[in-house]
């Protein structure tokens, strides 16, 4: 398996001794936000999200020198979704193109608004995903049925 796991600092440790104690392979992803939310309170810029990345020893990853860079320098992903932590489309198609071929399986167990899902589908990639909420639910299926396989999905800025 490859699985890639958003976290903020504090989880960090956590998914590392994870892998660690189950004698998995990791590495930590970094995505860099250009435009975070200007709250400093006498603390770093809320400019960076980590990304742990963790698989079985011997499990190949699908990388190439344009796609095997383990950070994003991005601005915030923003668009009309109404969801409070909407994944940038482009850092997931990397993730799905170094750890799938097409007609494999994704699982998201947080589906959230559908961005992987979404991805996915553009890449000829299947998906199970969960989500507990409805209204997030009914926004995965409206933005699955408007999306054109191999078409990126508008995005604003």
């Amino acid at each position: 398996f490859n699985g890639y796991f958003f976290c903020n600092k504090h989880q960090v440790k956590q998914y590392l001794d994870f892998a660690y104690e189950n004698g998995y392979v990791f590495d930590i992803l970094v995505l860099c936000k250009t435009n975070p939310s200007p709250l400093c309170n006498n603390v770093y810029l809320p400019d960076t999200e980590y990304i742990i990345f963790i698989k079985e020893k011997g499990v190949k990853l699908n990388t190439t020198y344009h796609t095997g860079s383990r950070f994003w320098v991005r601005s915030v992903y923003k668009n009309k979704f109404d969801h409070p932590t909407v994944k940038d489309t482009t850092v997931l198609e990397r993730m799905i193109v170094n750890s799938s071929n097409e007609g494999d399986i994704v699982l998201d167990p947080f589906m959230g608004s559908g961005s992987t899902a979404v991805v996915c589908q553009q890449m000829r990639r299947n998906f199970i995903g969960f989500e507990m909420e409805q209204k997030y639910i009914d926004m995965t299926n409206e933005r699955l049925t408007n999306t054109v396989p191999n078409a990126k999905e508008e995005q604003t800025k």
